[in-house]
């Protein structure tokens, strides 16, 4: 068994090395490229600066949770928690206190998986965050950063409404328990206007690496475990559109704020997305009295549906492991509807990762009707009848949680299957579950232009543009 630090070291090392091969690879790749514009008929060399896209990626991010913090303290009604959720004993190799081998560690529990489960929980808590019923927005900004042992925990900036305060304290303590997570804190920090240098004080040193050692480690070692770093909720710019104008424009030249919101004050911006299944458009704009710039954005949106079936690997691991571990007395022999709609939710949303959309619930649901009428040899003709009419109610039912309880049969009864023991769980799930269709989104940017009203004219279309193979 290696040591604590034999191990950081080699890890270290192998995540260095890992960036240096990727950035290595993309800088060669981009010199025997050239952009070609052919407005103007000028070449021009492609180059490959990691160590600037990382800077620039930090600002970005910084720039927008400022922008939201100045936001937010505007609007007078929000009050500022800071949260870091942190993972269980069996993500973390060796023990940050004592740095000896952890025996619960968990080979399988690599740092991807737990990232998705870190970045699985935070979702839930600020988008099912419901207050009498009703969801309440939450505005965020969110890092994910690794601990000395290299697995990865999360700091977060929350924006409630000050009067939901203990609500989301209470809802992220749920979602903490529901998920096995490891150590968390929550803190209200009084003073509004320090929650992004908070946030900025934990992560800066890590995120914003200003030496090439120190910027390869981190980027072999988000690249290597497939990390997304730096998430928020969007209130300025998207990142591709800051660099476009940063680039195209002298909006921040000699700037000692806000590039952001400068470039929202100089900047109209018309977005418009076309469904390429539909042929549905939509708009996003926004607009300024003292606009020198028109930003029109044509998007293309793509759906394209991916057939899911969990396999035999993820149902044992939910089913068996959450609902039917224990003794026979333990057992969930009351098979009824709230319980399979519960049990489903559980199942999609832990093994997929997507949320349990009102859609999928629905065909989830026609699924097992048809499972009830054609595969279950246990539940009487008249139980299965009932228990589909039951079904029928609830098909257009918004929350499954608020479901009343309900009998089955009429008689005071549930569903029992009292031949547990030949119930063939494993087919039971693949066929409910089976044929369930989810739509991936996806988003095309098909142009960028940028107007100079004070020039009347374009300054830079992105279609214009063509990227081409360097003449030997």
């Amino acid at each position: 068994m290696q040591s604590y630090e034999k191990y950081i070291k080699t890890q270290r090392l192998e995540y260095i090395q890992h960036s240096k091969i990727k950035e290595d690879k993309q800088a060669k790749y981009k010199s025997k490229l050239e952009s070609f514009n052919h407005l103007s008929g000028e070449f021009k060399s492609m180059s490959h600066n990691p160590l600037q896209v990382s800077k620039d990626n930090y600002l970005w991010f910084t720039f927008n949770q400022k922008l939201l913090e100045e936001q937010i303290i505007a609007s007078g009604n929000y009050a500022t928690l800071f949260i870091t959720l942190t993972l269980p004993s069996k993500f973390h190799k060796y023990s940050q206190q004592t740095k000896k081998y952890n025996p619960l560690y968990n080979e399988q529990c690599t740092i991807n998986e737990g990232y998705n489960l870190l970045n699985k929980s935070f979702r839930t808590i600020y988008k099912d965050f419901k207050v009498n019923r009703k969801f309440d927005k939450i505005y965020f900004s969110k890092v994910i950063e690794p601990h000395k042992n290299l697995s990865c925990h999360l700091h977060a900036i929350l924006y409630v409404n000050i009067d939901n305060v203990e609500y989301l304290k209470n809802h992220i303590k749920n979602v903490v328990v529901k998920n096995e997570l490891g150590r968390y804190e929550i803190e209200e920090i009084k003073d509004i206007t320090r929650g992004t240098s908070y946030l900025l004080k934990y992560v800066q040193k890590t995120t914003n690496p200003t030496n090439d050692k120190d910027f390869h480690f981190f980027n072999g070692w988000k690249k290597y475990n497939k990390i997304r770093v730096f998430t928020c909720s969007i209130v300025g710019l998207e990142r591709y559109l800051f660099k476009k104008i940063n680039a195209s424009t002298s909006i921040t030249k000699n700037l000692k704020g806000n590039p952001i919101s400068k470039m929202l004050q100089e900047c109209d911006i018309n977005i418009t997305t076309t469904n390429t299944k539909t042929n549905e458009i939509t708009t996003k704009s926004h607009t300024s009295l003292k606009s020198r710039f028109i930003v029109e954005v044509k998007k293309e949106k793509f759906t394209q549906d991916i057939n899911y079936t969990p396999n035999e690997k993820e149902i044992n691991r939910i089913f068996f492991d959450s609902f039917l571990n224990g003794s026979e007395n333990n057992i969930m022999k009351t098979y009824n509807l709230r319980g399979f709609l519960n049990i489903c939710k559980t199942t999609f949303e832990d093994v997929s990762g997507i949320k349990y959309t009102k859609s999928i619930k629905l065909k989830l649901i026609e699924n097992y009707k048809e499972y009830l009428i054609k595969y279950n040899d246990y539940i009487s003709n008249i139980n299965r009848l009932n228990n589909i009419n039951v079904i029928e109610s609830f098909l257009n039912d918004e929350d499954i949680l608020e479901i009343s309880e309900f009998d089955i049969d009429n008689h005071g009864k549930n569903i029992y299957l009292e031949n547990i023991k030949y119930f063939d769980k494993k087919l039971e799930f693949g066929r409910i579950f089976e044929n369930i269709y989810i739509p991936k989104y996806k988003y095309k940017i098909k142009n960028v232009s940028i107007f100079d009203k004070k020039l009347n004219c374009e300054i830079y279309t992105s279609s214009a543009f063509e990227i081409l193979w360097k003449m030997v």
